[in-house]
């Protein structure tokens, strides 16, 4: 028996709302103390997630692209950063350790792929 429409896109429409969420954080004027006292794991914390979340959720799109996309988001964050005019401040190192956690994010997602059961609802979805 097949599973509702909406229990199959629903952790894909997690991870857009978890993806918009981390974006307006690392955006707004003045963020909400979150996390780890040290910004640097908060960063690899999405970063980690949003790429193994990814790597599950879209299992035969190509990794290299998702860790490609996820670095350049980094960046772009950081780029927008310094050119946002309320005083968020950009720093590369905020940027390596999304990229870091973007390369341990792929890999965890990968393991993952292995243990996981196959799921013949991403292979419809993913050859239309």
């Amino acid at each position: 028996m097949p599973r509702p429409a909406i229990l199959s896109i629903a952790p894909k429409l997690g991870f857009f709302a978890l993806f918009a969420v981390i974006l307006v954080l690392a955006l707004e004027p003045h963020p909400p103390a979150v996390g780890a006292r040290w910004d640097k794991l908060n960063h690899m914390a999405a970063f980690f997630v949003l790429t193994a979340a990814a790597r599950v959720l879209w299992p035969r799109r190509s990794a290299v692209a998702l860790v490609l996309v996820m670095i350049g988001v980094g960046g772009a964050i950081e780029l927008l950063q310094l050119w946002l005019p309320f005083g968020r401040d950009a720093e590369w190192m905020d940027w390596v350790a999304d990229s870091f956690a973007t390369l341990v994010g792929l890999a965890a997602g990968s393991a993952a792929l292995l243990l996981l059961p196959p799921s013949p609802e991403y292979d419809a979805e993913d050859a239309a």
